[in-house]
């Protein structure tokens, strides 16, 4: 590291006269905000490729708001959008409405071992959703609402011992679901908006989300309601307007 290499040369240093001693002093002087600002070592390198990554990967050039993102000597926990814990770990992605494009990276999120929020709605964003983004236990919130997604990959699901709450899938172009997105789903799992996209089905492993509160499945003309989804027994808000719906299924009053 950066840092580390300095202080090394500063123990390392002599100052038989006083040149040396003014140059030394001069160093000191104007170094300090490099020292400061330099990334630790360590696992929060990793954290950094991983944001690294992220800007590459949906043409971070072209955002409308880049503060700081990849400025020499800067540390990331201080670029825009990014907030970290007292332990310099990333918990919070937040960068809505704010130019990006392409695709997030597959396989470096993941190594976000303590985040809890990835925020990136009303973008430009298409494609996969990472299967690795519900491999992170500490993940309460992932909001991709309002971009071009079209699939999740296959593996996607909330482990049980997960701190999952909030899933907003809102206004893509999903189709279909993966089974695993809602099989075995974290027990804190609450809420759920699959709204404006082309669905057609939704897992019959909906019903295995027992924690769920309040789903929202409106406007998918052709979607079809599996019976196993009557049986969400702590759900309090249900919105499914213009489904398309010939008739409605009569165990709805079984609900409570």
């Amino acid at each position: 590291c950066i840092r580390d290499r300095y202080q090394r040369r500063v123990r390392g240093l002599r100052m038989p006269n006083f040149p040396s001693l003014l140059l030394f002093s001069l160093s000191i002087f104007f170094f300090p905000t490099v020292l400061s600002s330099s990334p630790p070592c360590g696992p929060w390198n990793e954290e950094r490729e991983v944001l690294v990554a992220l800007f590459g990967s949906t043409s971070g050039s072209n955002w409308l708001n880049s503060f700081l993102w990849l400025e020499p000597f800067s540390d990331h926990c201080n670029w825009f959008g990014i907030t970290c814990n007292e332990q310099h770990q990333v918990v919070n992605i937040s960068l809505p409405f704010n130019g990006l494009s392409g695709s997030l990276p597959a396989h470096f999120l993941e190594k976000l071992t303590q985040l809890e929020t990835f925020s990136v709605p009303r973008n430009r964003l298409s494609g996969l959703v990472p299967s690795s983004l519900s491999q992170l236990l500490k993940l309460r919130s992932l909001d991709l609402s309002e971009n071009s997604f079209d699939r999740i990959e296959d593996g996607f699901g909330f482990a049980k011992e997960s701190s999952f709450q909030d899933l907003n899938l809102a206004f893509n172009l999903f189709r279909t679901l993966p089974e695993d997105l809602l099989r075995s789903s974290a027990e804190g799992f609450q809420s759920l908006n699959l709204s404006h996209n082309a669905l057609t089905d939704l897992p019959s492993t909906i019903s295995e989300v027992r924690s769920l509160t309040s789903l929202d499945v409106s406007y998918n003309e052709k979607l079809h309601i599996p019976t196993s989804m009557w049986s969400l027994e702590n759900l309090q808000v249900l919105v499914m307007n213009m489904l398309g719906l010939q008739e409605i299924d009569p165990q709805i009053a079984n609900m409570k």
